[in-house]
């Protein structure tokens, strides 16, 4: 039985329902970028739902950098259901998840 005058713990601000956890294995240099860009969204995952919104209106594909720095990263992104989704689709457009998520940079600097 709680204590008289004690309120319930409130939740912390990110919990989020509607989110969910993925992993995906991406390039250094596209973990490092997503980085760089998250504090003008508010936070990687933001960052990656406004890149994916971006690309999947565009007409022409996005030309994707392959840079020398191949080196795989596994990163975990919590993404609304529809992101996902999105990523899949553009995944059939750009050939693996990695140069969506190349794309998504290369959309979120211009």
């Amino acid at each position: 039985m709680p204590r008289r005058g004690t309120r319930p713990r409130p939740r912390p601000r990110t919990y989020n329902t509607r989110c969910v956890a993925k992993r995906y294995f991406l390039p250094r240099w596209v973990v490092k970028a997503i980085r760089k860009q998250a504090p003008l969204y508010g936070s990687q995952g933001r960052a990656v739902q406004v890149g994916t919104e971006l690309l999947i209106r565009q007409k022409r594909r996005v030309k994707v950098d392959h840079r020398g720095d191949s080196a795989m990263v596994g990163m975990t992104y919590k993404l609304t259901p529809r992101t996902v989704e999105l990523i899949e689709q553009l995944r059939a457009k750009y050939g693996k998840r990695g140069d969506v998520f190349a794309a998504c940079v290369k959309a979120l600097r211009t």
